[in-house]
């Protein structure tokens, strides 16, 4: 299976409430299973979400997923990884082409 890599970056653009303390930006590294710009995209022409919303629930949801699948022995996930199995496939039963 093709592995993607990305970088995530992070920086606060909101007005600091105390001139100089804003946090430094972040950037780290990824590996996804999945093309995230494609995901984005199909979420996007789905409409599922508005604006901006479309591409932060989809990095979101694709980091947050890439890390439970690589730690799935972590007891961390016991309960939710069967929630979350069928939340995967209501969503891409809603973002189906035919929907």
């Amino acid at each position: 299976m093709t592995k993607h890599k990305y970088q995530v970056n992070l920086e606060d653009i909101s007005e600091p409430d105390i001139p100089g303390k804003q946090r430094p930006a972040i950037s780290f590294n990824v590996t996804c299973n999945d093309d995230l710009f494609h995901i984005i995209e199909k979420l996007e022409q789905s409409g599922i979400f508005p604006g901006q919303s479309a591409k932060a629930f989809g990095v979101g949801l694709k980091l947050f997923s890439q890390i439970m699948l690589e730690n799935k022995n972590n007891p961390l996930f016991d309960e939710f990884a069967p929630a979350f199995g069928q939340f995967m496939k209501k969503l891409k039963k809603q973002n189906a082409p035919d929907h």
